[in-house]
């Protein structure tokens, strides 16, 4: 676990810029390295509203009622949110593995972990199991990998207050 303002060389973040703001406050000092594929689901329509501006959008009724599952209207659908965002990542912690690394840093969404706890985490968690509350995280050991994956995540551990 890291403690807050602890040294960290660099910190994975999306192009969105509350990652980047994030990160700036928790590691000031880090360097930030942009990854797309990990970037929140594109909600297509969806975009820049909230709930309470759709509530009487059918087009958002029946998504809701489908569990977010399919496609939002010009958007994108869980499971190929989930596959970019497992194709980003894996292609990142098989670069750490070459490289002998023991620790990374990533600042994402909230959606973006539920993803990637969906795809990796073991034993397994259903999609919305992953959630966390704004401005906490989780801490992973990476495990060896299944039939499923190259590798896994385990012993996910929550972080909040000054431990990250």
């Amino acid at each position: 676990s890291l403690k807050k303002n602890e040294e960290v060389d660099e910190v994975f973040v999306t192009p969105l810029i509350r990652t980047k703001q994030t990160a700036e406050i928790l590691f000031p000092r880090a360097r930030q390295i942009i990854v797309p594929g990990l970037r929140e689901m594109d909600f297509g329509d969806f975009e820049n509203r909230n709930y309470k501006d759709m509530e009487n959008d059918p087009d958002y009724r029946a998504w809701v009622e489908a569990q977010c599952v399919p496609a939002c209207p010009n958007g994108e659908d869980m499971e190929g949110f989930a596959a970019r965002c497992a194709e980003a990542f894996a292609g990142l912690i098989k670069g750490f593995i070459a490289e002998g690394r023991e620790r990374a840093v990533f600042v994402v969404h909230g959606g973006t972990i539920m993803s990637l706890n969906y795809v990796f985490l073991r034993p397994e968690v259903p999609y919305y199991e992953g959630t966390i509350k704004n401005c906490r995280g989780f801490s992973y050991t990476l495990g060896p990998g299944d039939e499923k994956q190259p590798f896994t995540l385990i012993d996910r551990r929550p972080v909040e207050g000054g431990d990250f």
